[in-house]
């Protein structure tokens, strides 16, 4: 995908030039483009032994997934399950409970609230806020382990501080149950709030974009060895944890390895080993076994 949308990107040099730079990265890759460029409602609770009796198979089957798909969707926001009957039974048939559903609808809004409010964005005066670079080393033959079906085999030890510019959570594909969030990282010049300014920085299908207004705020250069969009492997359930805490402008401090991942069916992922590539595989696959977020 990444050589894909490379591709699709220099067809628009040209356009892009006069106005905006926008810059995608599956780890680093670049190039100009024209400017145009859960689990959550709370989980219902049915007063219908009757009527779900009276349901097929398959409709009860959709039924106990939709409860678990509202209830798991406001665990998300809240980090706890609730139980809240919408419906009741009238001649043995369901009667939604306005009222109730209402009241749904009022604690999802200020799940959702609460979330953005949480996750805030931290900005900071001008400056580097992070002036050492990623540390790796290189391993030989490591034997492979098994993850959730996937086999791990690990390259490098690896350790980061830096800024977070981006975070992008992922729960489809065929990888987001490995690797449920992208972090996409600054260190030197990318964690200067000043250059961070003069940017738009997003994330999406596992590619970390900048976009920004010519003159650029530093080169392009600077941004491909000051920057990347990392893949995050945690190690454990405490580590998943930590990971829905970070927020966009936390300076952050990961330890863990880079791996590569193979799946059964024939699918893999590979890491990179390097800070100054770009193009699709240019990203780190970071096996995640220790996360500190620094005092905000």
């Amino acid at each position: 995908m990444g050589d894909f949308i490379g591709s699709m990107d220099l067809q628009f040099t040209a356009i892009g030039l006069q106005f905006t730079e926008d810059h995608r990265e599956q780890g680093r890759l670049t190039a100009a483009v024209g400017a145009n460029h859960t689990h959550a409602l709370p989980g219902m609770h049915l007063e219908a032994g009757v009527f779900k009796q009276q349901l097929t198979p398959a409709a009860q089957n959709d039924l106990v997934q939709t409860q678990h798909v509202f209830g798991s969707f406001l665990y998300s926001l809240t980090g706890r399950y609730y139980t809240l009957p919408v419906f009741s039974l009238a001649a043995g048939m369901p009667v939604i409970n306005e009222k109730k559903i209402l009241l749904v609808v009022l604690v999802l809004l200020a799940g959702m609230a609460y979330r953005d409010w949480s996750l805030r964005k931290i900005e900071y005066p001008p400056g580097v806020l992070v002036s050492e670079l990623p540390k790796q080393i290189d391993l030989g033959n490591v034997p492979s382990v098994a993850m959730d079906g996937y086999k791990l085999t690990t390259r490098a030890e690896f350790e980061i501080r830096a800024r977070v510019l981006s975070r992008k959570n992922y729960r489809w594909g065929t990888e987001s149950d490995l690797s449920p969030v992208d972090l996409a990282l600054g260190w030197g010049v990318m964690s200067d709030q000043a250059v961070i300014d003069r940017m738009e920085i997003s994330q999406g299908s596992r590619w970390y974009y900048t976009r920004y207004e010519l003159p650029a705020p530093v080169s392009e250069q600077e941004i491909i060895q000051n920057s990347g969009n990392m893949h995050m492997v945690p190690a454990h359930r405490g580590i998943r944890k930590k990971l829905k805490g970070v927020r966009v402008g936390d300076i952050v401090r990961l330890r863990g390895k880079l791996v590569d991942v193979d799946h059964p069916s024939g699918w893999h992922w590979k890491t990179s080993l390097r800070r100054d590539d770009t193009g699709g595989g240019s990203c780190e696959i970071v096996y995640l076994e220790e996360i500190e977020i620094e005092a905000r």
